[in-house]
């Protein structure tokens, strides 16, 4: 599961839990983007859709990108790509290269607005 942090100042912490169905990595990111960009949370419904829609995104990265990328996947890198877009397989640290990739976010870039910091966990349970 992923827990999403959200907080003003380091006392003011705000946990929201986000469901483990395969898609809580792309489900973060998008709620990350959504508060950052200062809209109200997403529906869970539309946090699914929304999430699904940058899985495709990140898949069609890794082939644009896969003479950069094709090194760094587990396996072969057509099938990975494959899996990747399949709504169940869990994301991981190369998904989220390529998200920022996606979302235009650059290498080290705080995820912060003013004094509004958001920051993504994850955590087995």
């Amino acid at each position: 599961m992923f827990w999403l942090s959200t907080f003003q100042a380091p006392s003011q912490i705000l946990f929201i839990g986000i469901p483990g169905d395969g898609r809580c990595l792309f489900r973060s990111v998008i709620l990350g983007a959504w508060l950052r960009s200062g809209k109200q949370s997403p529906t869970e419904r539309s946090q699914k859709v929304l999430a699904d829609e940058l899985r495709s995104k990140v898949a069609d990265e890794f082939i644009k990108r896969r003479a950069d990328t094709e090194w760094f996947v587990e396996g072969d890198f057509d099938n990975y790509v494959v899996q990747m877009r399949k709504p169940h397989i869990w994301g991981g640290e190369p998904e989220l290269l390529m998200c920022s990739h996606v979302l235009n976010l650059h290498e080290g870039e705080e995820i912060c607005k003013s004094q509004s910091c958001i920051r993504v966990w994850s955590r087995v349970w």
